[in-house]
């Protein structure tokens, strides 16, 4: 089964890997300023046919990295994964939470 690791942390990361160790995916996000509004950048490195393949997306709050992982996860594991989480933080605001 594919294990998802996850460290949700303002600077955080997230990896997926198969069975075998294999390096599947990375997600890294900080926060950044863009228009004067704090944004997230999200850098990740995805391996498509036996190569990795750099992107990067910009978002809006860590509500929205927990969904864009959610569905990458999704994708890159399929249906049945094990989540590793280093850390959590359940916060009153939406928008600082992080899961």
């Amino acid at each position: 089964m594919n294990v998802v690791g996850v460290d949700p942390a303002v600077k955080g990361a997230v990896t997926m890997m198969n069975p075998q160790g294999e390096l599947l995916a990375v997600y890294f996000w900080k926060s950044c300023t863009r228009n004067k509004h704090k944004v997230y950048k999200v850098s990740y490195c995805n391996k498509i046919a036996g190569k990795y393949v750099y992107d990067e997306r910009i978002l809006p709050s860590m509500g929205t990295i927990g969904v864009f992982l959610s569905k990458e996860a999704h994708r890159v594991c399929g249906n049945g994964y094990l989540l590793a989480c280093e850390d959590a933080y359940v916060g009153r605001n939406k928008k600082t939470s992080i899961i």
